[in-house]
């Protein structure tokens, strides 16, 4: 299967543009059981090279199947050892920076899918996801990046990376939000406490502060018909906050809405 998914690939990629037919020929053809091996992954990171139009279908792809690869495929399946983060950075370094937004994306989603990951593969993560912010421009999985301010999409990809599981508690002390003067500041909650304890503070700022593995949801003290209308309030249709209430609380669906419908009698 690699040497024809690997030419499949070269095939899509040889005109600089890989079609949402071609992607769904790829996926078809090479991951239709949702596994790659090693030959295929670098087969789509040839591709990803010879993109010179990546769509946001292809930047789909390639995240999906490359984090599958690279967290549960390499033992030690869920983790990321610092072989597999140095031959990840490796292979999507160009001089300090990520050559496009797709590995930005990978990057951002194999932390987001990890247990655990080694620092240095974090501290590289970040230093992209800022040179992202701060002046990347195209698509991402969930919508385009504007070297000329800080959109949704662009804080969303932060918070992101922030709240992956396998960070380590981390936070970020972000100054001056959205402003011209934007400063962002990370590290864990006891060195920006050193930090700004020593140096100060001034203007406006935001903290961004991770939930340790264990706490409690915010909403666990709320019934569920409170959670569900608080979930609705941030934008959720009544269906997804129901199915968000109801992961929060560890049941069913089925199971929420019978609680729900009880709350309501």
């Amino acid at each position: 299967m690699s040497m024809e998914f690997g030419a499949l690939a070269a095939d899509a990629a040889s005109d600089g543009r890989i079609s949402a037919e071609e992607i769904l020929e790829l996926r078809r053809q090479g991951w239709a059981d949702g596994k790659i091996g090693p030959d295929e992954a670098e087969s789509l990171f040839a591709a990803n090279d010879a993109c010179m139009a990546p769509t946001s279908e292809w930047c789909e792809f390639f995240v999906e199947a490359l984090s599958h690869f690279i967290v549960d495929a390499v033992p030690p399946a869920g983790y990321i050892d610092d072989e597999m983060a140095d031959e990840l950075v490796t292979r999507i370094d160009r001089d300090g920076r990520l050559g496009s937004l797709a590995e930005l994306e990978l990057l951002v989603r194999v932390l987001e899918t990890a247990r655990n990951a080694p620092e240095k593969l974090k501290a590289y993560a970040l230093k992209q996801v800022e040179n992202a912010v701060l002046h990347g421009d195209g698509p991402t999985r969930y919508g385009d990046l504007d070297p000329k301010g800080i959109n949704k999409t662009e804080c969303d990809l932060l918070r992101r990376l922030i709240f992956a599981p396998a960070g380590d508690r981390p936070a970020a002390v972000v100054r001056e939000l959205t402003k011209l003067h934007e400063e962002i500041v990370r590290g864990t909650l006891a060195d920006l406490a050193a930090r700004f304890a020593a140096d100060g503070v001034k203007g406006e700022i935001v903290v961004a502060i991770d939930r340790q593995r264990g706490d409690r949801p915010v909403s666990s003290g709320l019934d569920i018909s409170q959670m569900v209308a608080a979930f609705e309030l941030e934008g959720l249709d009544h269906k997804a906050a129901l199915k968000r209430a109801a992961r929060e609380l560890g049941v069913s669906r089925s199971e929420a809405y019978r609680r729900l419908i009880s709350e309501k009698k």
